[in-house]
């Protein structure tokens, strides 16, 4: 069970390096040299390849927490479910880390809107709250989840 934890951390992990990869984008190009080419296809790879990833754990997660669920008495069970009746992307500010989640994602939607809309601004500076506003999307899903509160509990 507290291998849980670490693979709740493994997934917060993963899903940072795959949003953050997207800051480096404006970095990669085909049409110009051979090393940014490599690049591009590298930072598709560790993108896709991270994600994937850590999304395969947190479904491992699910795994344990149903196990953990069905072995766990009648009475807690139905407490449980009637608590946990939405999805984590349905439910905002399920917890301290959420709020936060909630809110860092409200604020870098309204921030992406505003700078796509600036003329001259950089387009890595996009990039980079593009990427932010990413990670507290994946962020507002998990910390609100029901994946997240079973990884609570075993702590």
């Amino acid at each position: 069970m507290k291998k849980d934890i670490h693979l709740m951390r493994a997934v917060i992990v993963l899903l940072a390096v795959s949003s953050l990869t997207l800051c480096f984008v404006s970095f990669g190009s085909y049409d110009a040299s051979a090393f940014r080419a490599v690049l591009t296809v590298l930072l598709a790879v560790l993108f896709w390849g991270c994600l994937i990833a850590g999304y395969v754990l947190l479904y491992v997660i699910s795994k344990h927490r149903k196990e953990f669920e069905r072995n766990a008495s009648r009475d807690k069970r139905r407490k449980e479910k009637a608590k946990n009746n939405r999805p984590g992307f349905l439910r905002f500010f399920s917890n301290p880390a959420a709020r936060i989640a909630d809110v860092a994602m409200v604020v870098l939607f309204i921030l992406n809107l505003v700078i796509m809309f600036i003329p001259g601004i950089s387009q890595t500076i996009t990039y980079i709250f593009l990427a932010l506003l990413i990670f507290s999307i994946h962020m507002h899903g998990i910390l609100n989840g029901v994946n997240f509160e079973y990884t609570e509990k075993l702590a």
